[in-house]
């Protein structure tokens, strides 16, 4: 059974710039990762005037990977050799695509044979311990490449040419073997040797030498790489100090699922790396994805977990009181050097998500199955440092609401607040579960099975488990109920949408009447218009839900209230005006007025 802690002691947040600083020292190394599905030969050609790198050229098998030490200061370009042979001797190695040559895997200082995807890297002279990388077409296409920096700083990010050119390649591009298939898709300069596709002689200028109509197509599949020689200078990267990731045959999403972190590692953050904005991680069985998102019909954006099925139902939040204003290529969640998570956007830091006290570089961030995000260390003790289910969150609106797991008496009860006031409380628990929460419990409850309270030497912790493999979700909504999201929306409790004051008997804390309200009265949803009245708008964005039915609730005039379409600022009705139901329910829902019991029993609505 899987376990979700759903809250524990009051969150206490402490805001700390962070430091960073920058490694001094060039490329690190480099990693192959062969994702074909056959072997292939990397091969390495270093510029003149460096130091050759261990290697030049190797077998690397479906699946395997490689990491080779980086020289200092050094350039030269990466490629993958497909289709190779050698004679029964061993003598005699060629490959159809990349070959460089020399008749043996290792190419010793002799370039490639097009066509060949190229990842190419250059330190820049000029600015100490600074590379330049980037992903080349100009030389035709043979195998997808994705080179990802890690741990690195400056404008470091994932760059390449994930498709596979082969199967769109123009006919009169196209390499082919014996049987027909297509083993490389070659640059029309080798092709047709004119100036024009090679951009030499009179076109070896960027104003002569332009974009042709075989550059566009591989343009249009991989808008990250040089398609020709004066491509856009911002296909070109540049980092400091990073270890690079060179991905051979990538999944065709890994730009965006394993953006700046290696290998498979698709729910890990290890120190040094980096969770870009266009980046995810995924848990490892799949349930639970972390990312960046943006509030719909807003600009705030936020870093958060949701179900990987169900991309609308947050989990958790880490900034839900700092939004992201804007978010661009310099937004990201990175590992300092100390183990701490940061969000930061450009030279800004946001907000520090973790603040740890962390002795060793063994630090790992992991996203779990269930849902829950843990800073470990992964030394000899795997012990945990930090976990999002100690920090959980309610809702992307304003705070209007916070739940707590709180001391009463020899025990310990949930406690609802809104604005810091007690809005709810579940009763002390009595070792079978809170008062104010049978249904928490109850026998048709198809997914929790048991519910805990469990006192420890650093605070009481509320859990509950869910039957066999299922999952879970308990939130706090804009209305201030406790809901179970995965069991068809349950509302566990308060169980009416607000607390009036007058409820006791359910948790709901008491509260003064308003002069024109009583026992009666409550505020109903219904789907439908007030007749002749578009209603007053306050745009107050720092009110939600329940700030607009307090306003209303207050207000002897309001008659009805609404919240904006983007969740926050209130829209109140005030004049006595028919209220005509929607059947259809394609209106937009409204929370009126209302009697909740004639004497007769029915519902009947205040008479405007």
């Amino acid at each position: 059974m899987a376990e979700f802690c759903l809250l524990l002691l009051p969150l206490l947040l402490i805001f700390i710039s962070p430091i960073f600083t920058g490694v001094a020292n060039a490329a690190a190394a480099f990693t192959l990762v062969n994702r074909c599905q056959e072997t292939i030969w990397p091969a390495i050609y270093t510029n003149a005037g460096t130091a050759e790198l261990s290697s030049t050229g190797f077998a690397l098998p479906a699946g395997a990977s490689e990491t080779i030490p980086a020289a200092a200061s050094w350039g030269g370009s990466i490629w993958a050799r497909t289709h190779c042979t050698n004679d029964s001797n061993g003598a005699n190695f060629r490959c159809l695509t990349g070959d460089c040559g020399t008749g043996t895997a290792e190419c010793s200082g002799k370039n490639r044979t097009p066509p060949a995807t190229l990842a190419e890297f250059q330190a820049d002279p000029t600015a100490s311990f600074k590379d330049f990388y980037d992903v080349s077409l100009v030389d035709g296409f043979n195998v997808p490449i994705l080179v990802a920096s890690l741990g690195g700083g400056g404008n470091c990010g994932t760059t390449g040419c994930p498709a596979d050119l082969n199967a769109d390649c123009p006919s009169e591009l196209k390499m082919t073997g014996d049987g027909g298939e297509v083993l490389g898709c070659r640059s029309p300069c080798s092709v047709f040797g004119k100036a024009e596709y090679c951009c030499n002689g009179s076109y070896s200028s960027p104003d002569a030498c332009k974009p042709n109509n075989y550059s566009e197509i591989f343009k249009k599949q991989c808008p990250q790489a040089y398609s020709y020689a004066f491509d856009d200078a911002a296909s070109t990267f540049s980092c400091i100090g990073s270890v690079y990731t060179i991905t051979f045959c990538p999944p065709p999403n890994a730009s965006q699922v394993t953006s700046n972190l290696p290998g498979d590692a698709r729910n890990v953050i290890r120190p040094g790396d980096r969770l870009n904005s266009s980046s995810k991680l995924v848990s490892e069985g799949g349930n639970f994805t972390l990312g960046f998102f943006t509030v719909p019909q807003t600009n705030l954006s936020y870093l958060g977990i949701w179900y990987t099925s169900d991309e609308q139902r947050k989990v958790w939040v880490a900034n839900p009181d700092s939004p992201i204003a804007v978010v661009d290529s310099q937004t990201q969640l990175a590992m300092d050097e100390t183990g701490n998570l940061i969000l930061s956007s450009g030279r800004n830091s946001i907000r520090n998500v973790t603040d740890q006290v962390v002795t060793n570089n063994n630090t790992l961030a992991l996203l779990l199955d269930s849902g829950n995000f843990i800073l470990m260390d992964s030394g000899s003790r795997n012990r945990t440092i930090w976990q999002s289910f100690d920090h959980p969150t309610d809702t992307l609106l304003p705070g209007s609401f916070t739940l707590s797991l709180e001391r009463a008496q020899d025990s310990g009860q949930l406690v609802i607040r809104r604005r810091g006031v007690i809005y709810w409380t579940s009763g002390p628990w009595n070792n079978q579960g809170f008062p104010s929460l049978p249904l928490l419990n109850a026998s048709f409850n198809r997914f929790i099975d048991k519910v805990n309270l469990t006192s420890a030497d650093d605070g009481v912790y509320f859990t509950f488990e869910t039957l066999g493999s299922s999952l879970s979700m308990l939130a706090l909504s804009p209305e201030g109920q406790i809901v179970d999201v995965a069991n068809s929306g349950l509302i566990v409790s308060p169980y009416q949408e607000f607390c009036y004051g007058y409820e006791g008997d359910n948790g709901c804390a008491s509260s003064a009447l308003p002069s024109c309200r009583s026992s009666r009265n409550t505020f109903q949803s219904k789907s439908g218009s007030f007749f002749g009245d578009n209603g007053n708008y306050d745009e107050n964005s720092n009110v939600s839900l329940s700030d607009c039915m307090e306003k209303c609730w207050n207000d002897c005039n309001c008659n009805g209230f609404t919240v904006s379409s983007n969740g926050t600022g209130c829209i109140t009705w005030t004049q006595k005006k028919e209220f005509r139901l929607d059947e259809s329910g394609q209106t937009v829902k409204k929370y009126v007025l209302a009697a909740e019991k004639s004497p007769k029993g029915k519902c009947f609505y205040n008479e405007f």
